[in-house]
């Protein structure tokens, strides 16, 4: 389902008097809860356009190469802005970048988009991470 914004998201699985519970902030509708336990927190479940109810691991990021490059893909939903979310990589996952970076992204014809990102294949990267860091949706 799409939504324009996080709360509308959440008011879309979540009934109003589960959202007024602080108590089950932290195991339904914050964030960083998790209630159908496919490891995937609200947050990014909003941002992958997927559903807080429903297992679903198919929607994690996929790291592979290709053509010389080493290549992060994952999928976004068509009405969450850009700015919430931007892949960034470390060669120690300590100090984390988007340099070098170079994207693309596809059209799923079904309110979601898959962006792929790039780095070239470099024998000076002993080991190359990636992640998706996400900001706030409010």
């Amino acid at each position: 389902m799409l939504a324009p914004d996080l709360a509308l998201w959440r008011s879309l699985f979540f009934d109003p008097g589960e959202l007024q519970n602080a108590n089950l902030e932290a195991t339904l509708w914050g964030d960083r809860a998790d209630p159908d336990r496919d490891r995937l927190p609200n947050q990014l479940e909003y941002f992958f356009g997927t559903a807080p109810d429903q297992y679903d691991v198919l929607a994690l990021p996929t790291v592979f190469v290709a053509e010389n490059l080493v290549n992060f893909s994952y999928r976004r939903s068509g009405d969450v802005s850009r700015a919430i979310g931007r892949p960034e990589y470390s060669t120690d996952l300590l100090s984390w970048s988007t340099d070098e970076i170079a994207g693309e992204q596809i059209e799923n014809g079904n309110g979601h988009s898959t962006i792929t990102v790039s780095l070239p294949l470099s024998s000076e990267r002993t080991a190359l991470f990636f992640r998706l860091r996400l900001s706030s949706g409010e």
